[in-house]
């Protein structure tokens, strides 16, 4: 094995230049940390979804229906109040605005055409303000806000104020000032703990899937095993009746 070169502390010159060449990897991976991923990649440090790009993902949707764009919008609105955010909703799911139908699907591929990716929750979260705003204003309530008060009744709380219902997504998370424009200082907290809920179920019932591929094959030996004892079983009988036909033979005889 290769031993790698004893590290020397450099003196002067590019410190990152120093680890690199410290390193015992390939030239052009020591060149791929060098570059700038701005220049490479744009797309991969953006994060969040811009305001230019809800304008184009706005415009696509309403020249695909032949609507304004205020009414495109109004449907990206009201497809994320109904659930459209989470992976787990069918691109089925539709409102209808102005006599048009439209989809969660619609709706992804309008956005996948302009961020190229496919991750619808980044959209929301990026409208996250103007989409609790809308609901407030029109007495709608979040996607999370039946769920949330079955909670808070459960545990003997208030239930939920108008307000409350309205800002009662799981993408209001992402709002920095949540509190404050819910008018709600347990609503962030209420958000989190059902987040944390989730998550954990979901890691429950992937431990639980792995544990049950992994005792599969011992169930299936166990499953083969069974016919060969019914074998066995069904063999005694036989020879049981066998015996006793021939001792009634031989009663029959004296």
């Amino acid at each position: 094995m290769n031993k790698l070169p004893k590290r020397v502390t450099p003196v002067d010159g590019d410190e990152k230049q120093q680890d690199l060449d410290f390193l015992n990897i390939p030239n052009f991976a020591k060149e791929a940390m060098q570059e700038s991923l701005s220049n490479v990649s744009p797309e991969a440090l953006q994060a969040k979804v811009t305001e230019e790009q809800i304008s184009k993902i706005v415009g696509n949707l309403a020249n695909t229906f032949g609507i304004e764009a205020k009414h495109a919008y109004i449907a990206i609105i009201l497809l994320f109040l109904k659930g459209a955010a989470s992976s787990s909703t069918p691109l089925t799911l539709s409102v209808t605005v102005v006599g048009k139908e439209i989809t969660k699907r619609d709706l992804v591929n309008s956005y996948s055409l302009v961020a190229k990716n496919n991750y619808l929750r980044r959209l929301a979260e990026a409208m996250a303000e103007m989409i609790g705003q809308f609901a407030q204003k029109n007495g709608l309530n979040g996607e999370l806000a039946k769920r949330i008060e079955g909670t808070v009744r459960a545990a003997g709380e208030p239930s939920l104020t108008t307000k409350e219902k309205a800002w009662c997504s799981s993408f209001s998370q992402a709002v920095d000032n949540l509190d404050e424009l819910s008018g709600s200082e347990r609503l962030s907290k209420l958000l989190h703990q059902d987040y944390d809920k989730r998550f954990s179920k979901k890691q429950i019932k992937k431990q639980s899937s792995t544990n049950n591929g992994s005792q599969q094959p011992n169930a299936n030996k166990n499953n083969q095993q069974k016919p060969q004892g019914g074998k066995k079983t069904e063999e005694r009988k036989r020879s049981g009746k066998r015996a006793n036909s021939t001792e009634s033979d031989k009663k029959g005889q004296k």
